[in-house]
């Protein structure tokens, strides 16, 4: 099987893009199952020198961009195209939609992967329809939106697909020097706890509730290091900055680490050295999330939010400790829990491994080329 996989954001990426990321990983997995996978992304900066082959193609999506695409992606005849969508990678605009109408025949089957609920900023849901009739199949990444869709759009329901994102940190074994290596390198050598948060830091990601809460622990006697591990740079930008000036007004100076950029491995280490990890999700937990497929895939103790957008195999018993988003004082409480009760971490750590295995690698890979052929089928 030949796939091309269609894409506005690819790696490098002036900031950090979940999206470049697993679309890097994705072709590397598809390529050592045994699958012939390219590449076809806008980003100019694109790194073209990977093991399999990345065509680049800058344009801004309009007419006669999308149609050098497809003439490309007609001459290479290519049995299945793998479009991923988010809409911030386009601009919050419309006009990758158009896309799948660009391919004549012989086309490839078509596959759409969405990213995310979002939609244009302009038309609203008018475009779920370009989101589900041309394509031979869609994934998506939410048990509750694909759910949703199928209420929709029921005689396209056989063509749609839940699939999860697994992890884009790959589990590094790391024997117990390693794991004190990372607290030290995190800026932490105290034997007491840690709490992990990984992900963007920025404005609006409840990074604020993290903080409120640590003051909230401290007046319970527990003083956990926070460290929060993602690209930090206060010399250019002003949440970071501010960030900074809300630490030292709240006393947490010592308490809370900002380490940067890390290399995978060594965020791996900071995953198996952490005593809990944090991801304060405005939107809920989902498998959307690269971030927590990471700490399922590292047997993490994970407290998160939990909405109607979470899906119910996150709400089963002893695999999240759970809180609404917004509610500091829930999350307080579930941190000073896992912080108190070794025996409920190793219980959330079992409950995570067992869920991140079916949402390995592996597994994944087998299940899209499943879908792939699927679309096959369905192409006329």
């Amino acid at each position: 099987m030949n796939v091309c996989l269609i894409t506005a954001n690819f790696p490098p990426m002036p900031w950090p893009c979940g999206l470049a990321d697993f679309v890097d990983r994705l072709a590397t997995n598809l390529r050592a199952a045994g699958t012939e996978v390219s590449v076809l992304t806008s980003n100019p900066a694109a790194d073209a020198k990977k093991p399999y082959p990345v065509q680049v193609m800058p344009g801004s999506w309009r007419y006669w961009h999308q149609k050098q695409m497809a003439g490309w992606i007609r001459d290479r005849k290519f049995d299945v195209i793998d479009f991923q969508y988010e809409t911030f990678a386009f601009g919050q605009k419309s006009r990758p939609f158009w896309f799948p109408l660009r391919l004549k025949s012989p086309r490839p089957a078509r596959v759409l992967t969405l990213h995310s609920q979002g939609l244009p900023k302009w038309g609203g849901r008018v475009w779920r329809l370009l989101q589900t009739r041309p394509w031979e199949a869609v994934v998506f990444y939410s048990e509750p939106f694909l759910n949703r869709m199928k209420a929709l759009f029921p005689t396209r329901a056989d063509r749609f697909y839940h699939l999860g994102f697994p992890s884009n940190i790959p589990v590094a074994v790391a024997p117990a020097l390693r794991q004190l290596i990372a607290r030290v390198k995190a800026g932490w050598a105290n034997p007491d706890a840690v709490v992990l948060y990984f992900g963007h830091i920025a404005a609006n990601r409840g990074i604020e509730d993290l903080l409120a809460a640590a003051t909230n622990l401290a007046g319970r006697g527990l003083r956990p290091q926070f460290v929060f591990a993602s690209k930090f740079d206060p010399t250019a930008d002003d949440y970071h900055r501010q960030l900074l000036g809300r630490v030292a007004a709240a006393g947490l100076s010592d308490r809370v680490s900002f380490p940067g950029q890390l290399p995978a491995e060594q965020v791996s280490h900071l995953f198996q050295a952490a005593d809990v990890v944090a991801l304060p999700f405005p939107e809920g937990a989902s498998f959307k999330n690269g971030t927590l497929a990471t700490a399922l895939g590292h047997g993490a103790a994970v407290v998160t939010t939990v909405t109607d957008l979470t899906e119910s195999a996150l709400k089963a018993d002893g695999v999240l400790a759970a809180y609404a988003p917004g509610d500091v004082a829930a999350l307080t409480d579930r941190l000073a829990e896992l912080l108190t009760s070794p025996e409920q971490r190793r219980t959330l750590s079992v409950g995570a491994s067992r869920l991140g295995e079916l949402f390995s690698w592996d597994a994944y890979i087998q299940r899209r080329l499943e879908i792939y052929q699927k679309a096959r089928e369905n192409r006329v």
